[in-house]
This record gives C-alpha cells, structure tokens and sequence, in this order.
C-alpha cells in the first residue's frame, strides 16, 4: 500500500459568516505555506463559528486527520482561530505536536507558545506560566497531578479592575483536547 503524503491544513475561522474574512485569511496562508514550499494542502474552513465551540465541522476533520497520524502541519492566521481561549488551545497544541502535527499560527510563528507551555508543564515545579494573547491576560499554574485536572487558569481582559486580590481560577487539564476529539486512532 502507498504512503500518503501528510497533509499541511489551513485552518480559517470566523465568529460571525464572512466570506471575506475567510477569504483574507486563505489568501495569506497559502501565500505562506507557498513561501515555505508546504505541499499537499488542504483547506478547513469554520465561517460563521465560535472559537468556544469545539465541535466545530472542519476542526473536527482537522483532529480526525491528526489522529490518524496524516497532518504535518496546522496554518492559522492566529491563535485565536483555532480557540478562543489560549488556556486552552496550548494543551491542544502539545497534543497534536505530539501525534507528528505541528501547530503554527503567524502570530507567533512555528509553535512558540505551545513549545514555551510544553516546557513549562515538562520542567521543575515552580512559578505560573503567565501570556498574554490580543486583549487578555493569561495566568496558568501547575497543580499536583490528580485525576480532575493538570493545571488551573485564569484570563483577565484588559480594562478589568480588581480581579488581581480575587482572581478566580478555573480547571483544566491536558485530557481535554482528546474529550475535544482529538484522539489517536488505533
């Protein structure tokens, strides 16, 4: 049997429809995947879906594809287009680097972010993992292993007053993006 090519998949995304958007957001990662001689594209496109919702159709292809061990590489314009919390996407991100995919987004190109938060998660315990991503403030920290979660996260938009003394912090853990689908195939 032939041995497929891994595909590069471009990812788009939009909260509300907007064919022009996805469009701008196609154009320039094809322009970059050519810049970098990525072959066997293929493009995803979720118009018209929130970064909240993990169930998006073409994320979900995406996951599926990687799983099954046939991504090389995710293109998105930004982080955000692949979640809309970074807290979030990082663990995702890891996951998928480690079935063969790497994430990169042109914001912080080839998987900065999600190599920094691998690192941190890897390395000694010690001080939050803190980032900041457009408008928000993030604040990740590790916790004893246990069976509910890995670490604990809090986002704060910018503007917002008073949260330091009483920051809430909500769980997370590294399952999370195989309870999202992304799951190795067997």
């Amino acid at each position: 049997m032939e041995q497929q090519e891994k595909i590069t998949a471009i990812y788009c995304r939009t909260a509300q429809a907007d064919p022009a958007a996805i469009e701008a957001q196609r154009e320039t990662l094809l322009r970059y995947a050519a810049e970098r001689g990525f072959g066997n594209i293929e493009i995803y496109e979720d118009d018209g879906y929130s970064g909240r919702d993990t169930t998006r159709p073409a994320f979900a292809r995406i996951n599926a594809l990687i799983a099954c061990g046939r991504v090389a590489r995710v293109l998105a314009v930004d982080i955000a287009r692949l979640g809309r919390n970074a807290a979030e996407v990082l663990p995702w991100a890891r996951t998928a680097r480690d079935m063969g995919a790497e994430v990169i987004t042109l914001d912080m190109g080839p998987s900065t972010l999600p190599e920094r938060f691998a690192a941190w998660l890897a390395g000694p315990t010690g001080g939050p993992f803190i980032f900041q991503e457009y408008n928000a403030h993030f604040t990740v920290i590790r916790v004893a292993k246990n069976a509910d979660f890995d670490y604990l996260y809090s986002q704060r938009n910018y503007g917002e007053v008073g949260l330091e003394r009483g920051e809430k912090f909500e769980f997370a853990d590294l399952l999370q993006a195989r309870r999202q689908g992304l799951r190795r195939a067997v």
